[in-house]
């Protein structure tokens, strides 16, 4: 009879196959959601046989390594490795348990090399489970950190480095030793929060801050404090520092301490405004020596002149001359140094107005003409057939180059002539450079002593200042002046044959139109019969302006004042005033203004003034207090006559009914 197994045992078995069954399918289903997890995670999980090949990696490993997973599977890790090749993982646990977990560079599938951190651990006989952490960016961003620590540590700028949110990395030794906070009172804190203090300017605060809002660079000023609580003042430069993919990494604050510099600067300030306040009572000074002066030479000179006109014996006209002469050249001298001061403060205003420069040539020829006659000198003009044109700047200012190198060759000539050449010469940017040549048959300059004329104080020949007088000023303001004006002027000479004066400026046209009010004119146009208003609290100048002005026909009225001055006119009709500045009761300018307040014709009626105070400042306050024009004291005749003869008889009238 066969045994026949028991239906009990039968069951029994069943069951444990479908349990096992059960088991096998539950560990795979886990195994398959392990995978897809292991898939998720971005560093690389990679598996190891005993022979230390690669039975499985997930997906990070296309990223970090490169190449597919399947390409891996069977390779040997080692080889992976950028050195040593021979790299065992079994020994290296062995000897050392620590280095399951150590920074090493992979060689990727395209070449280039990949920083990892491995993490290793063993399954025993059946081989090695690891991690794969890519440290690339973090290698790469530590070896910038060393290479900008190297060269922070060696500069003494501060410096300090943060990360993207702002917060201290990294200080120098140089800002340790001036603030006293080291890199471990400094680290993972915003250093504003640390440095700034209760002076430190809050909108300078919020400049900075908003600009590493943006992770724009910034440069401020800011007042910081050491840990002793000590300000400071420093100039930061912070610049954002981005990665390859346009991430900000870090800030970089590089910052050099002004403290020094901010106290030189107040001092210098300090300086500044003492240099400046002498420099005004220099001014004042010489504005007060030279009304002092001015005022008595007026007589003088004016006396000498009414004296010239008379009857003398040979031995008077000479005595006469003399003195003229001497007033003269003392007046020369007196100009030359205000002007020199005036340009050594940078004071000196350079005018752009229309004028016509012959009549602006013409005006200064008319002036020396005489004298040349006087010391029977040829006076050469030479212009362009074609004529000059109109021009835009200084009519003044080039007239005093010019008079002044003229009437340098007049000082300088005793026999023969004077040439004045100009021409006019258009640029491609549409100015016109203004040439000028001066050329005399004076004694002439030695060649090493060509440079040295165009210097303050100094002559050609110490015997000049003694043969010719002069304060060696002239030729310099030239200079100064030509300069300024954006032009060049230079010398040459053959000594005992004569010299040449060439100037050049670059002027603007000022195309077809009238001449300009400024301009002066000939003095051979037919000179009108003017009534005049004289104001001026010195009897001895107002004795001979009135002689000097009767004698040109026009019709002179005196009064003492400027309170005389503003009744006078409201009671008799004038062509124009002649005011002096400095009179007692009433000065010059007050009267000038209350005489425009009338209006009606007294609002047009030419007003000159008449003084001794010819300081820039002073000149312009003048010509916008009412003035039309501001003549020099002593008085030049000539400037007087011209200014006259551009008066229109019947201006300040009222219109007759």
């Amino acid at each position: 009879m066969s045994e026949r197994p028991n239906d009990t045992d039968t069951e029994r078995l069943d069951l444990q196959v479908q349990a096992t069954n059960r088991l096998i399918e539950a560990l795979a289903a886990s195994e398959q959601t392990m995978r897809r997890r292991i898939e998720l995670i971005s560093d690389v999980v990679f598996e190891l046989d005993q022979y230390e090949r690669i039975v499985f990696v997930n997906r990070a490993w296309a990223t970090v390594v490169g190449g597919t997973p399947e390409m891996a599977l069977g390779e040997r890790f080692a080889d992976y490795l950028a050195e040593p090749a021979d790299w065992h993982i079994g020994e290296v646990l062995a000897a050392d348990p620590s280095a399951a977990r150590s920074a090493r560079a992979l060689k990727r599938a395209d070449g280039a090399l990949a920083w990892v951190e491995i993490s290793l651990t063993s399954l025993g006989p059946s081989g090695y489970l690891g991690t794969l952490h890519d440290v690339t960016r973090q290698r790469a961003y530590q070896k910038e950190l060393e290479q900008l620590s190297l060269v922070a540590n060696n500069t003494d700028n501060f410096v300090i480095i943060a990360d993207a949110d702002g917060n201290c990395e990294w200080v120098n030794p140089a800002f340790t030793a001036r603030t006293g906070f080291t890199l471990d009172e400094m680290l993972g804190k915003r250093p504003g929060c640390i440095l700034q203090g209760p002076d430190t300017d809050p909108r300078a605060i919020a400049h900075i801050s908003a600009a590493l809002r943006e992770r724009r660079s910034v440069s401020a000023e800011i007042l910081n404090y050491t840990k002793r609580h000590e300000p400071y003042w420093t100039m930061l430069h912070i610049n954002p520092i981005l990665g390859n993919d346009g991430a900000l990494q870090r800030f970089v604050s590089v910052q050099t301490e002004t403290t020094r510099l901010r106290a030189i600067q107040s001092e210098l300030e300090t300086a500044k405004a003492v240099a400046e306040a002498a420099s005004r009572d220099k001014s004042l000074l010489l504005a007060n020596v030279s009304h002092e002066l001015r005022t008595p030479m007026t007589g003088v000179l004016g006396i000498a002149d009414m004296l010239l006109a008379t009857d003398l014996a040979p031995q008077q006209r000479r005595y006469v001359e003399v003195m003229q002469s001497s007033g003269n050249l003392l007046l020369r001298i007196i100009n030359d140094v205000l002007e020199f001061s005036r340009i050594e403060e940078g004071r000196i205003e350079i005018e752009q107005k229309p004028f016509e420069l012959a009549a602006a040539i013409a005006g200064v020829a008319d002036i020396l003409a005489p004298m040349f006659r006087e010391k029977g000198l040829v006076f050469d003009i030479r212009l362009p057939p074609e004529g000059l044109p109109r021009l835009v700047g200084d009519a003044a200012r080039f007239q005093q180059i010019l008079y002044n190198i003229l009437g340098n060759a007049l000082k300088f000539t005793q026999v023969g002539s004077v040439t004045l050449a100009v021409d006019c010469v258009p640029t491609a940017s549409g100015s016109t450079n203004v040439l000028v040549w001066v050329r005399d048959t004076g004694g002439g300059i030695a060649p090493t002593k060509i440079e040295s004329i165009f210097r303050p104080f100094e002559q050609a020949d110490k015997s000049v200042a003694q043969r010719f007088g002069g304060s060696g000023l002239g030729l310099w303001i030239c200079k100064r002046l030509v300069e300024r004006m954006g032009g060049e002027i230079s010398a040459a000479s053959v000594p005992d044959r004569g010299s040449e004066f060439f100037f050049s400026l670059p002027l603007l046209s000022a195309g077809p139109g009238p001449a300009s009010e400024g301009a002066p004119a000939g003095l051979h146009a037919a000179a009108p019969t003017l009534d005049i208003l004289l104001a001026d609290d010195s009897d001895v100048n107002r004795m001979v302006i009135r002689s000097v002005l009767e004698k040109e026909g026009h019709r002179v009225v005196e009064v003492l004042d400027g309170a005389q001055a503003l009744e006078r006119v409201q009671t008799a009709a004038f062509d124009v005033v002649l005011m002096d500045i400095q009179m007692p009761v009433m000065d010059g300018l007050t009267a000038a203004v209350r005489i425009r307040e009338l209006g009606g014709a007294l609002a047009r009626v030419p007003i000159f003034a008449l003084t001794a105070d010819i300081v820039s400042e002073r000149r312009d306050a003048y010509l916008n207090g009412g003035f039309d024009k501001v003549l020099a004291k002593p008085i030049d005749w000539a400037m007087l006559k011209q200014a006259l003869r551009a008066v229109p008889p019947g201006l300040g009238r009222p219109p007759t009914v």
